[in-house]
């Protein structure tokens, strides 16, 4: 059997927050076909290594590690197997998103192992070097949907020498590995949203990879199908319509219909359909408590539903026509709102009140829509002696609060309801906290060397783990 194996890294210039792609090539020289683990394969049999300049390694990313990273389920080392005939060249490109954390800021090499055991096979590809850059971490947002599969995309606006640019994550169930990571063709200093899909199919799997991206240029309002965060061509823009901002909120429906929600200069809350060349609007809101621009809206299928600050919390539910359905105070409190989410796919709201004078003492709330259940938590403090500079809160499926909190001191700590604090980073001045709290714990946050990651958290030692998925250099 005589094989020749290759690898090419597509683009040796690289960043902290885009995905690395290389290019596969395996040839069949000898004269017999052979069956062998196919480029569908994710199990062990192709492993992109990534060292050091010093030689020693940085990581191995395989199927392995991809379903790791990406499912809680078990993960499977069977082998998917082809034959590859005689003169038969297999090419095809990885997606290293896939497969692990994006790299982190540095010089190293690239190198391929492709390895099948019972064939005695073990090939090397030649080593490649690459240089990645890691710019900073300006703003980021994160929009939740379920069209066929849960997924979690998270918009990151970075800076470097004066630009700026953007980049589209999108994780499933375990925010480790991506199914992708892509720059976004948007012009620097623009303002920019996705919008989510307010159905749930079970047709196809193609609405998985789909996602509608808006940005404004203070004209006008454009709109980009993407596929895998690629645009697909298709593609809408219409002049703001006046006395309007947007509220960075918007929805897509299963026939490609794009709504958006804008507040205006009266403190109304309207929607307005994008057409291809044109805004149509669809209704006028007035909310019975709060202000417009402090309003978080988002759509299903059966309703818009809006939840804003004014005493508390307040819901309210209209018809996709605009029509009221209901309007209630969910939570009162005297503290200034600090933050206040929504999630219509685990059906929750969780908002943040904290004491503007001294800054420390706070309120926290959940609602779970689907059983009606709410908790509340009051704290005089954390017990950190630095004032708190950044906050982020989940509610899991017990019941339980998650908190992550950076510091004036430049450091990050979790806590989680009846214990804490953990240590969790250091030396940034905004680390962009992120917490998700379902099935596991995964505390997110920005370090400059590294980018945007989640660190998965061990319940049984009660510990954030860092390196896990790679070596010290």
């Amino acid at each position: 059997m005589a094989l020749l194996f290759g690898i090419r890294v597509l683009d040796q210039a690289h960043t902290t927050f885009g995905s690395l792609k290389v290019e596969i090539r395996l040839e069949n020289t000898g004269p017999e076909t052979s069956e062998i683990p196919s480029p569908d394969d994710i199990s062990g049999a192709l492993t992109i290594a990534v060292y050091y300049p010093n030689g020693s390694l940085l990581r191995s990313m395989n199927g392995l590690t991809r379903q790791y990273m990406q499912s809680s389920a078990r993960v499977d080392a069977t082998s998917d197997l082809a034959p590859i005939e005689p003169g038969q060249t297999w090419g095809w490109t990885l997606d290293l998103a896939k497969y692990h954390y994006t790299l982190p800021e540095g010089e190293f090499e690239v190198q391929g192992l492709f390895e099948y055991p019972p064939l005695g096979l073990r090939l090397q590809s030649e080593r490649q070097r690459i240089r990645v850059t890691a710019p900073i971490l300006e703003t980021i947002q994160a929009f939740r949907d379920n069209p066929i599969v849960d997924r979690l995309e998270m918009l990151m606006g970075v800076g470097s020498n004066g630009s700026s640019s953007f980049y589209l994550r999108q994780y499933g169930s375990r925010p480790l590995a991506a199914a992708y990571s892509e720059r976004l063709p948007i012009p620097s200093a623009h303002s920019a949203f996705c919008a989510t899909a307010n159905y749930f199919q079970t047709e196809k799997f193609d609405p998985a990879s789909k996602r509608w991206l808006l940005w404004s240029d203070g004209n006008g309002l454009h709109a980009s199908e993407l596929l895998d965060g690629v645009p697909a061509g298709n593609e809408r823009r219409a002049p703001l319509p006046a006395g309007r901002t947007p509220l960075r909120s918007a929805y897509y429906t299963a026939d490609d219909r794009l709504f958006v929600f804008f507040h205006t200069d009266s403190g109304q809350i309207e929607c307005w359909e994008l057409a291809q060349e044109f805004f149509e609007q669809v209704f006028t809101h007035t909310l019975n408590a709060g202000r417009a621009s402090d309003a978080l809206v988002r759509a299903d299928s059966e309703a818009i539903h809006i939840v804003v600050p004014a005493g508390g919390l307040r819901y309210e539910r209209l018809s996709l026509s605009g029509d009221p359905l209901g309007s209630r105070l969910l939570f009162r409190s005297r503290l200034k709102p600090y933050l206040w989410q929504l999630d219509l796919v685990e059906r929750k709201t969780v908002a943040v009140f904290r004491d503007a004078t001294h800054g420390r003492g706070m309120e926290i709330f959940a609602l779970d829509f689907r059983t009606g259940a709410r908790r509340s938590l009051t704290l005089d403090t954390l017990g950190l002696r630095s004032p708190i500079r950044e906050l982020s809160v989940a509610h899991d499926r017990r019941g339980r609060f998650h908190i992550l909190v950076s510091t004036a001191q430049n450091r990050l700590y979790y806590f989680r309801e009846g214990r804490g604090p953990v240590l969790v980073a250091t030396g940034e001045e905004r680390f962009l906290p992120m917490v998700i709290a379902r099935k596991g714990v995964f505390l997110g946050c920005y370090r400059k060397a590294f980018g945007y990651r989640f660190l998965t958290f061990s319940n049984a030692s009660y510990q954030p783990r860092f390196t896990e998925f790679e070596e010290a250099p």
